[in-house]
């Protein structure tokens, strides 16, 4: 009797303890996790850069650490010398994650390059062969998944004007945090085609194309011929419209360009450049003496000289109704960016997103 009851007890326990069906599986992360909200802006002011060195690095090391085992990490990079992040990227290849990376051929990436060759699941040094000065200039990481404290969270994209390198983190930069497929498949396919051009040679017949849906439109130069995309990007904007541009870089080898921003002025568009002095050797004498005479010339142009922090960021903010949007990426404004380097350009409309650069930029311009 005395083990009838033993045996009753024990079933009783058992049961009692198993209330979990098939339908109510307990998600456990086995490593760190990553909770905040998307979208993520990093969208420091001069006085936080000052502060803080690791506003863009950590996002970065946050991402890469929770991605678990058996999932993918994407890194596409122009200029990595940070060995804390090399650290990151060893551990979560060690720890089972598949660790894909594309990496410019820059001389400064000669000690990564050493280091990641033969421990990572894929890793190519990128030859971007179309000019002397032509260059892989994307700087992006994509995560299959991550984990946060009750689930998985996939198609993660983490897009910046950040290179890893410690020079880079005193300067005005942005970066973009997104988890949505279609910018996630994207920015895959971009990954997996620049390995396929690199592997057969043939960057030289690249098909610069735009796809579109209803929050995002990204585009992957180079754009060897045609019209430049600065002309699809104001396509449709009107003479209500408000655009501030802070670019890092601006050479006057790109007459649609002019034209374009003329344009706008035109037409009446509220039009504010923020760029760097000639003497920073960022922006050439002619764009300095165009915006210069715009800023004489047009009530409805401003213009602000930024030479510290240094500006590094690649932005277009559209304030226009329905149309309102933010460009980021990794595009200067000279024409071997547009002809020839393998860089990136995202278009959000996301609400949340907009509002936060907007805000952002006019602090700037104030």
């Amino acid at each position: 009797m005395r083990h009838i009851l033993s045996f009753f007890l024990l079933a009783l326990v058992a049961f009692s303890c198993d209330t979990t069906t098939n339908d109510e599986i307990v998600y456990v992360p086995e490593g760190p996790v990553f909770d905040t909200k998307f979208p993520i802006t990093v969208l420091p002011t001069a006085e936080e850069l000052q502060s803080d060195n690791t506003l863009f690095l950590q996002p970065i090391q946050d991402i890469i650490d929770a991605t678990p085992s058996g999932e993918d990490l994407y890194i596409n990079i122009f200029k990595f010398s940070q060995g804390t992040l090399r650290e990151n990227i060893l551990a979560a290849q060690r720890r089972g994650v598949n660790v894909h990376m594309i990496l410019d051929s820059d001389e400064v990436n000669n000690y990564t390059a050493k280091v990641f060759q033969d421990s990572l699941t894929t890793f190519l040094r990128y030859n971007n062969y179309l000019d002397s000065k032509a260059i892989n200039h994307n700087k992006y990481v994509l995560s299959s998944a991550i984990s946060t404290s009750d689930s998985l969270r996939r198609n993660i994209v983490l897009s910046t004007s950040y290179n890893f390198t410690a020079s880079d983190n005193s300067k005005y930069q942005d970066m973009l945090l997104v988890d949505n497929e279609f910018v996630y498949e994207s920015f895959l396919h971009n990954f997996h085609q620049m390995i396929e051009v690199e592997e057969e040679q043939t960057l030289q017949h690249w098909n610069f194309l735009w796809v579109d849906n209803s929050e995002y439109k990204v585009g992957f130069l180079p754009k060897t011929s045609g019209a430049d995309i600065i002309m699809d990007i104001f396509e449709e904007t009107s003479p209500e419209a408000e655009v501030i541009i802070m670019n890092s870089k601006w050479e006057d080898d790109r007459p649609q360009l002019v034209s374009t921003l003329q344009r706008l002025l035109d037409q009446g568009t509220d039009l504010t450049i923020i760029a760097p002095p000639s003497r920073t050797d960022n922006l050439d004498k002619d764009w300095q003496n165009r915006l210069i005479e715009w800023d004489q010339t047009y009530d409805n142009f401003t213009l602000k000289w930024i030479s510290s922090p240094s500006i590094h960021n690649k932005t277009i903010y559209i304030n226009d109704g329905e149309n309102s949007c933010v460009w980021t990426g990794a595009h200067n404004f000279r024409a071997r960016s547009l002809r020839f380097n393998n860089e990136s350009m995202l278009k959000v409309r996301d609400v949340e997103v907009v509002e936060a650069y907007q805000k952002w930029l006019l602090e700037i311009k104030n």
